[in-house]
């Protein structure tokens, strides 16, 4: 063991020979201080990490096209393999009794039976809206409404979810045939009679103002400030009623979001929107009914965000730094002003 001791770097002083003075204490406490509050900055920036926001191109997948008639099990082994994600809406219509409204998503309605065979499994349904979705239109409304005149009897709410392909598509949350046909006869009969209020009372159910209570694409990125789809109250005030097509275009970018612990896909958007007026739809021919259109697309570009927090090692390292460091720092600092001081008192001397 003796032949160790060469080897020793920290070199012991007599106990007899150390001395403690006020300074000396001060200054300890300061570097103390000084390294507790830099642990807790350093402890503080691991768990909040650093993240950083990098554009790629991104990842190409192939969708086959599905057969037809596919049962629930069938359906779910290939969601399994890839190529879709989960959708969900609730969408409340407070003036349209749900036997005027119809669900069609690229083409496949809700009422012909269709969408069950292109998403098999899925549970959009349209009910009766709850006192508490009315509520929240009438806080949305203003003046504009009075809970008391909101009756769940006279409304819709369209409910549920489903897989959809990784295509652009669309959804549509509109009038059916017949609902239609039913206010292209009350046009005609105002423009030949002229009877204005007697149109208002007669067009008052089949107005589509609706209250978006939330409309998501797979995974919602937590991070992202603004849901531009999510609590969204759209009024519809014109001249025929309150009847118009609201269409909603929906740019999706894939966002990777990646922690220390895992990684996963999700998808912010890009939302704009405008009104079609019911003149508009019969002049031009579009084929979509007064409702709630809704075209997403997904964007070539994706993001890819990462939490930024250190290795747990490199952190405990910078613990070790921090702790050697400011006590290094000070003794040296210490030891110059205690030299410089003796100096000048030599000089003075």
């Amino acid at each position: 063991m003796s032949g160790l001791r060469r080897y020793d770097a920290f070199v012991k002083t007599r106990p007899d020979m150390r001395t403690r003075s006020a300074v000396g204490g001060v200054i300890t406490i300061v570097a103390a201080t000084t390294a507790v509050l830099l642990l807790i900055g350093q402890l503080i920036m691991y768990i909040r990490g650093s993240p950083t926001h990098s554009l790629h191109l991104a990842t190409s997948q192939s969708t086959p096209l599905r057969p037809l008639n596919l049962s629930p099990i069938q359906s779910k082994i290939l969601d399994r393999i890839g190529g879709t994600i989960n959708f969900q809406l609730r969408i409340t219509f407070p003036h349209i009794r749900c036997s005027r409204l119809d669900v069609i998503h690229d083409g496949a309605s809700l009422s012909s039976n269709e969408l069950s065979k292109h998403h098999p499994g899925h549970s959009i349904q349209l009910r009766a809206p709850t006192s508490s979705e009315l509520a929240k239109i009438a806080a949305q409304g203003g003046s504009y409404y009075k809970l008391s005149t909101l009756k769940p009897s006279q409304g819709c709410t369209v409910d549920g979810e489903m897989r959809i392909p990784l295509v652009a598509g669309s959804l549509v949350v509109s009038m059916n045939a017949m609902a239609w046909s039913e206010v292209t006869s009350m046009l005609t009969i105002r423009r030949l009679e002229g009877n204005d209020q007697s149109f208002k009372l007669a067009m008052a159910g089949f107005n589509v103002t609706h209250y978006i209570h939330y409309i998501r694409f797979g995974d919602s990125f937590p991070l992202a400030n603004v849901k531009p789809l999510e609590d969204r109250y759209n009024l519809i005030e014109n001249n025929f009623g309150g009847v118009a097509l609201e269409q909603i275009e929906v740019k999706l970018v894939p966002t990777q979001f990646q922690d220390s612990w895992s990684s996963k896909i999700m998808y912010q958007m890009s939302v704009t929107d405008h009104q079609v007026q019911p003149a508009t739809l019969v002049a031009h021919g579009v084929p979509h009914l007064p409702g709630v259109l809704v075209s997403y697309d997904f964007s070539p570009i994706a993001v890819r965000h990462h939490g930024g927090r250190d290795n747990l090692l490199v952190f405990l390292s910078s613990l070790v730094s921090i702790v050697g460091g400011v006590f290094v720092t000070v003794g040296m600092l210490t030891s110059c002003l205690v030299h410089s001081a003796k100096v000048v008192a030599k000089k003075v001397d």
